[in-house]
């Protein structure tokens, strides 16, 4: 497949990017800093770009069958001047999508947007952590903006701990909700890199957050 790829410079971005390549991918990494992508391959198109401006994104999309987007702010506690990235990034990417025809989205997302209950978000319960509901809150945003463009979307959530790591394989996965409440979940870099490579291959979870965890 021809793939578009958003945030190849980051942990799991440099893994999507490693094993797409080995998987036999075409990719286009949209990245800022061409100079932090390492890797080398025939497969492989850098295109330098923003994605916090509309025309370089609208520029870059086209041709591509699917859109991966690992964009982030990096990390718990950021300033809220980083989280643009994700929601503006994602309207112009949705915007972009549009225009070129191309329905098909796998993004990266986070815990808080998935259901505790029917009726609530993780988000909103009593005991999320406060540090991160400024992250949850700009995915929340950019998958209302997927969701209300009719785009065919789905949503990696990661859990709190994401750790460095190849891939394995072996992890568990639930849709719309946590694998499992009350314990500290992590997962692998390489392992999500598995999960979205695997979903842009397949197509199982059209219209779905995902949860994964060991």
């Amino acid at each position: 497949m021809n793939i578009i790829l958003f945030g190849a410079t980051g942990q799991i971005g440099q893994q999507i990017l490693k094993q797409a390549l080995e998987r036999g991918h075409k990719v286009t990494a949209f990245v800022r800093e061409p100079s932090k992508i390492k890797a080398t391959h025939s497969n492989l198109t850098i295109k330098q770009g923003d994605a916090h401006t509309s025309q370089a994104v609208a520029e870059a999309v086209p041709g591509h069958d699917v859109v991966v987007n690992a964009m982030g702010p990096g990390g718990p506690g950021v300033s809220d001047q980083f989280l643009d990235i994700l929601t503006e990034g994602s309207r112009h990417i949705t915007q972009a999508m549009q225009k070129a025809g191309i329905k098909r989205l796998v993004a990266l997302g986070s815990a808080g947007m998935l259901q505790a209950t029917p009726n609530q978000l993780l988000r909103d319960t009593p005991n999320f952590p406060a540090f991160t509901r400024n992250i949850s809150g700009a995915h929340l945003q950019a998958w209302k903006t997927y969701e209300a463009a009719g785009l065919e979307w789905t949503i990696v959530c990661p859990p709190a701990v994401v750790e460095p790591g190849e891939r394995t394989g072996n992890y568990r996965l639930s849709t719309d909700y946590m694998v499992e409440t009350g314990i500290m979940l992590k997962i692998a870099t390489g392992d999500l890199a598995d999960f979205i490579l695997n979903e842009v291959e397949q197509g199982k979870y059209i219209c779905r957050r995902v949860s994964l965890a060991y």
